[in-house]
């Protein structure tokens, strides 16, 4: 009759996973979505964080003979001067490699003030959840847990006349601390601009699988963060593909863009 505790951990683990999409809110209007105007790095960060924001900045500017990079040692290095009206991300990243080569997991951290100031003004869009959100949702969808949780090995325990196990609380106890620590970053709205600005974007992927070049800055930066770096491989910049990929040993991640629904271009 075990298998009476492990459906009830699993039915407790559906409860949690609909408790958590409730709690995350609904959809908003597409043509509310497509009003919004998004810079390249906003959009970055929101579909990938800080590292993508960065990533984004990264390519764009090698892109633009800004920066020179060297993948087998994961540095970058200041080519030519940023023009003064080049957004502000892009000057942090330049400055932090300037005049000698750094890494990248470096030049994340050097420009962590630029990265939440893209962070806030996502928050303030409603496009992503302050922390205090995330923990409320990941709270209630860990108390639906372990009220499904308890539920059901109470009724396993009367059934079977077996007591629950220890590895079973240790269990239960897990995934209700794991529901609490991962509250969806991104709203409703988030995601579903993430999705339309992909749907959108798809010839200019399509343009830049195929050519490489003569394709404005922006949207370089636009199709390496919405669909990371690999969408370089069969570019002049496919060098970049494993400088910019996420890794899990630093701080450097995959970079995300903007285009179409609404994001306007690099200043």
């Amino acid at each position: 009759m075990e298998w009476l505790f492990l459906a009830a951990g699993f039915l407790a683990i559906g409860a949690a996973f609909v408790t958590r999409r409730a709690a995350s809110g609904r959809s908003t209007d597409e043509g509310a979505l497509r009003a919004t105007q998004l810079h390249e790095y906003e959009a970055a960060y929101l579909a990938s964080g800080a590292e993508g924001a960065v990533g984004a900045a990264i390519g764009s500017l090698v892109y633009r003979g800004l920066l020179t990079a060297s993948p087998s040692d994961r540095t970058i290095t200041a080519a030519s001067a940023v023009p003064g009206m080049a957004p502000v991300l892009e000057r942090a990243i330049h400055a932090a490699a300037t005049p000698a080569p750094v890494r990248v997991g470096d030049v994340a951290r050097a420009v962590s003030l630029q990265t939440s100031m893209l962070k806030t003004s996502l928050v303030d869009r409603g496009l992503l959840r302050p922390l205090a959100d995330r923990l409320e949702i990941g709270a209630f969808a860990a108390m639906a847990f372990a009220i499904t949780f308890t539920a059901g090995t109470a009724l396993a325990t009367l059934i079977t006349g077996r007591p629950v196990g220890n590895a079973l609380v240790f269990f239960a106890v897990g995934v209700a601390a794991a529901f609490v620590a991962t509250g969806p970053p991104r709203t409703a709205a988030g995601n579903q601009l993430i999705k339309m600005l992909k749907h959108d974007s798809e010839p200019l992927k399509t343009a830049l699988a195929h050519s490489g070049a003569g394709i404005a800055a922006g949207d370089v930066a636009l199709a390496i963060g919405l669909y990371g770096g690999s969408v370089l491989e069969s570019t002049p910049l496919g060098y970049l593909v494993d400088l910019i990929r996420p890794r899990r040993d630093n701080s450097c991640g995959a970079c995300g863009g903007c285009g179409g629904c609404g994001c306007g271009g690099c200043a």
